[in-house]
């Protein structure tokens, strides 16, 4: 019984990770059951036996991005928030083209606009939403713990933090893509948000 659920879940993973590069390539509205099992060399059947339609194959993707973004954050585990330094790198960190290429904006922002049509999709955002803004709150007061930052009102600093990240993901991914003018706005973004840190 265990071999079998085994052999599922990693069937299921495949199909998604098949879903996604092919959302990738012709954008999520266009990504069909028919276009996985080709891309797979599998049957559609063969799809449909895991996942009984399209809707239910575009939310397990969209649990599978959004749980990337909280293993990436979850997995920084080498900022210690021990000094001003470990601080600011892990600001930095989320302004990074290592957290804004995590996953492709195009599929990306497919699902940010299905918030506003599937209440399902909507929750599940609202829900990875708030398990990253948690592991930012638990960061910052880790550093506040150790004696680094004064500030006391972490969920408030939390939100601010997390808010110009949102802003400054969707802006660089679809209105910059010059390298250096890339790189000018991240520093932008990055000192704004440090500036909302006060040291002892």
């Amino acid at each position: 019984m265990m071999g079998r659920k085994s052999l599922t879940d990693i069937r299921q993973k495949e199909i998604i990770n098949a879903f996604y590069e092919v959302a990738k390539k012709d954008g999520l509205e266009n990504a069909s059951i028919g276009k996985v099992a080709e891309a797979m060399k599998i049957s559609k059947g063969l799809v449909l036996h895991y996942f009984e339609s399209k809707e239910a194959l575009v939310l397990s993707l969209n649990t599978f991005i959004l749980d990337r973004y909280v293993v990436f954050l979850n997995d920084s585990s080498k900022y210690t928030m021990t000094s001003k330094e470990d601080i600011e790198s892990y600001i930095d960190l989320l302004f990074s083209r290592d957290w804004g290429g995590y996953i492709d904006d195009g599929v990306f922002y497919s699902f940010y606009a299905l918030i506003y049509q599937n209440d399902t999709v909507k929750e599940n955002f609202r829900l990875h939403h708030e398990e990253l803004v948690k592991v930012l709150r638990i960061k910052l007061s880790e550093a506040v713990l150790n004696g680094v930052l004064k500030n006391t009102k972490i969920e408030e600093l939390t939100r601010l933090i997390f808010s110009l990240v949102d802003g400054a993901y969707y802006t660089l991914g679809a209105f910059v893509k010059e390298d250096e003018e890339y790189l000018k706005r991240v520093e932008l973004f990055s000192s704004h948000a440090k500036g909302l840190l006060v040291y002892y």
